[in-house]
């Protein structure tokens, strides 16, 4: 009776270990499947500086860049043009290359120094409304926005008076015959009318006139162009 047992129990034993193998082969195969998966994502073997390659930048996208910024470029530069356009003269586009762009006579700033010993109340004005000018007892200045001399002309008028319009500025001599145009870089004109001059006056586009004294009359109106 026990050898019975021990065969029965001897069968069973075989007939398990079939399916205990096969469970360890699967179990096997399933570990190095993992430890397979796990070498694939692990960064323990790569170099620290490949952790964070960098993309390369597509030329297309380099092209549009470029392309949206100079449209924007333009339109900046448009806008510019459609708000200034009545300043866009000339003489204004020298001025600002000359005086702002390139930073001619740059001054020490205000406050700053008259040249003479008095300005009387009216001779201190601004042309095109930021360029401020001056008539002394001695001289007329025009500055710029740092107080550096534009121009520096001495002046001999007993009783200068100053008128200013945008790009042009007058002085005549109440009482005398002498009266002198500027621009905003050059002098236009030094005049010596026939008769005294009781006032003057000069409008925007540079057209001057001057009430005098006459022989005839009380006084006589003389209107002049740009070019006199």
């Amino acid at each position: 009776m026990a050898e019975k047992n021990n065969r029965f129990n001897d069968e069973s034993e075989k007939k398990r270990q079939p399916k205990r193998s096969a469970r360890g082969e699967r179990h096997a195969a399933a570990k190095e499947k993992n430890a397979a998966d796990r070498r694939v994502v692990s960064y323990e073997d790569v170099p620290i500086d490949k952790y964070d390659e960098p993309t390369p930048i597509q030329p297309e996208l380099i092209k549009k860049l470029l392309k949206v910024l100079l449209i924007i470029f333009a339109c900046v530069i448009l806008l510019l043009v459609i708000l200034n356009w009545e300043n866009l003269s000339p003489d204004n586009v020298s001025r600002f290359i000359q005086y702002d762009l390139l930073g001619i006579s740059q001054g020490d700033g205000y406050p700053s120094s008259i040249n003479g010993n008095e300005v009387t109340d009216g001779n201190f004005a601004l042309m095109d409304e930021k360029t401020p000018i001056y008539v002394s007892d001695t001289s007329i200045v025009l500055l710029n926005d740092n107080a550096g001399q534009r121009q520096n002309l001495g002046n001999a008028f007993a009783k200068p008076i100053l008128r200013t319009s945008r790009d042009y500025s007058m002085i005549f001599n109440v009482g005398g015959t002498g009266l002198r145009i500027l621009s905003h870089s050059d002098e236009l004109y030094n005049l010596s009318l026939k008769n005294k001059i009781f006032c003057a006056d000069i409008s925007a586009s540079g057209v001057f006139a001057a009430v005098t004294q006459s022989d005839d009359y009380l006084a006589k109106l003389t209107v002049y162009s740009k070019d006199n």
